[in-house]
C-alpha cells in the first residue's frame, strides 16, 4: 500500500465530483513469456492458462488471491506485472489547473474541469498547467483502493461500464456502448476491438487532499 497519483481528463473529474465514477481501466503490459514460479501472497487474483489463452482463476484458494500466471501441468504461478495499484493504495487526481503568475503553494488554484477557483480566491487564468505538472499540494481528489480486478476489456457489464463515469448520450443505447465509444476516443480506433487484458480498479473517492487523510496503515 501506498501513495500514487493518478490522471484524468476534465469529463471524468467531473464524474468524480458528481459521485458518477468509482472504477477506471488500464491497459496491462505484456507478460514475459517465459515461466517464473513465485510464492504468492493469496489475497488477490490470479491468472492461469486456460486452453491456450489466459483466464482469472479465483477458487485455487479459500480466499481472495494475488494476480498472477501458472502453468496448470506444474502448478507454477507467479505474480502478475503491470498493476499500477494495489488494494488499499491512496490515489491523488491529477487534473488541468491554473495557478496565478505568482503563486505560493497552498494558495489560490482554477481547476479546469468545473472552472472552480478554490476557496473562491480569484485570478486572471492566463494558461493552464497539463494535469501531470499539477503538484500534488494542489489536488482536491483523493482516491482509495478498494478492489482490483483483471478481465478483459470486453467483458465489462453494464454496472461496470456506468461506474466508469461512462455519460449516458442518447445516441448509444447502453452504458457499455458509451463506455466503448469513450474508450476508443482516448485509446484510439480499434481499441475496443483489440479486447485487450486490463486490471480494473474500484475505488472510494474522498473530496480532500491526500495529506489531509490519514496514512495507509
Amino acid at each position: 500500500m501506498g501513495d500514487r497519483s493518478i490522471l484524468f481528463s476534465g469529463p471524468m473529474v467531473r464524474a468524480l465530483l458528481d459521485g458518477r465514477k468509482t472504477q477506471t481501466r488500464g491497459i496491462l503490459k505484456p507478460q514475459p513469456a517465459e515461466w517464473q514460479a513465485k510464492v504468492i501472497d493469496i489475497s488477490k487474483p490470479f491468472f492461469c492458462e486456460e486452453e491456450g489463452g489466459w483466464g482469472q482463476v479465483e477458487t485455487i484458494w479459500s480466499g481472495p488471491l494475488v494476480p498472477g500466471m501458472c502453468e496448470p501441468e506444474r502448478e507454477e504461478w507467479r505474480p502478475l506485472k503491470g498493476l499500477r495499484f494495489a488494494v488499499g493504495d491512496r490515489l491523488w487526481v491529477r487534473e488541468n489547473i491554473a495557478l496565478p503568475r505568482n503563486w505560493v503553494k497552498y494558495g489560490p488554484v482554477y481547476y479546469a474541469a468545473d472552472k472552480h477557483f478554490f476557496m473562491n480566491q480569484t485570478f486572471d487564468v492566463e494558461r493552464l498547467r497539463p494535469s501531470i505538472h499539477m503538484p500534488r499540494w494542489a489536488s482536491r481528489l483523493t482516491l482509495i483502493v478498494t478492489d482490483v480486478r483483471v478481465q478483459r476489456l470486453q467483458d465489462i457489464s453494464e454496472e461496470d461500464a456506468f461506474a466508469e463515469g461512462a455519460p449516458w448520450e442518447d445516441c448509444w443505447p447502453t452504458y457499455r456502448q458509451s463506455f466503448e465509444a469513450l474508450w476508443e476516443s482516448i485509446n484510439g480506433a480499434d481499441a475496443w476491438e483489440a479486447n485487450p487484458w486490463v486490471a480494473a480498479y474500484t475505488f472510494t473517492v474522498h473530496r480532500c487532499n491526500i495529506d489531509q487523510m490519514e496514512p495507509s496503515p
